[in-house]
């Protein structure tokens, strides 16, 4: 043990992707009813990072799929920090879990 004590954004469990696992398709199922497709990337090593595609003519806009997958995750969304504007026009969202040391971040791409 001993040493420095991690910082937040260090936190890594092993446990983390069996519940990442475990959210993946209440998420997956979420955008799919939303009109969008889900793809993952990253370690899962200390946050769940996902990728949300539009996938229909008629996908729900941004705001209303991270509001969807927010409610059933029963997380939160830092309000002065909603949205953070990426490359390719992407937005990005950290989903907090309410119930755990991590979260889930989520970048939307747009519509056209």
């Amino acid at each position: 043990m001993g040493g420095k004590p991690r910082k937040s954004y260090e936190y890594r469990h092993p446990a983390l992707p069996s519940l990442f696992a475990s959210m993946y398709p209440i998420m997956r199922d979420t955008a799919l009813e939303h009109g969008y497709a889900l793809a993952l990337h990253g370690s899962l090593g200390r946050d769940f990072d996902v990728v949300a595609v539009p996938w229909v003519d008629d996908a729900a806009d941004a705001d209303t799929l991270v509001d969807a997958i927010v409610e059933v995750l029963d997380a939160w969304i830092i309000t002065s920090k909603r949205v953070v504007m990426k490359p390719h026009g992407r937005r990005g969202y950290s989903i907090h879990l309410k119930h755990a040391r991590t979260y889930v971040d989520l970048s939307v791409m747009p519509r056209v």
